[in-house]
């Protein structure tokens, strides 16, 4: 395998951005998608992430997208100075410390970006603790809980509010 690096999106990783995407959605277990949206509707997206709206990061194992973390900036104009954060690892390369990398250097980004982000937010399943760990350990603070919110196969999970001021 070779060494992890990690760099801002670009058009060239798109396609095995969306691909990656897919692999952690289809898992069922930590991305609210069950499946990434049609590749069009991504290229969509990953264009707004490349331009004004925020800023995303793509750990790249040779030219594969093996991780991501973005922060959108949200639109209404009350809220301009929040950012939404998202990110996922392919299965194979989480538990390496690789979504702390990518969730320091992203924040930092933000912060570096000029975008005006002073909150960051996001949602995280109860059962992913991992995950949890992970955002308590930069920094960001536990602000809610909606019990049961989350219902998939028939089974449930709380959805945990965390925020994180820059």
């Amino acid at each position: 395998m070779n060494e992890i690096r990690i760099e801002r999106l670009q058009p060239a990783y798109f396609r095995s951005m969306w691909e990656g995407l897919d692999l952690v959605a289809r898992e069922r277990k930590y991305l609210i998608l069950l499946e990434a949206p049609p590749y069009e509707s991504s290229v969509e997206f990953f264009n707004t992430m490349m331009g004004e709206k925020g800023i995303m990061l793509n750990a790249l194992d040779g030219e594969r997208v093996v991780g991501w973390c973005d922060v959108r900036r949200v639109d209404a104009e009350i809220s301009k100075h929040c950012g939404i954060l998202g990110m996922g690892i392919v299965e194979g390369y989480r538990g390496r410390g690789l979504g702390e990398r990518l969730l320091t250097q992203t924040l930092d980004s933000i912060r570096q970006s000029g975008l005006g982000i002073e909150r960051v937010e996001l949602t995280v399943w109860g059962s992913n603790v991992r995950a949890m760990g992970l955002y308590e350990k930069v920094g960001f603070v536990h602000e809610g809980r909606k019990v049961r919110a989350r219902k998939i196969d028939g089974a449930t999970d709380d959805v945990v509010l965390m925020a994180k001021f820059l």
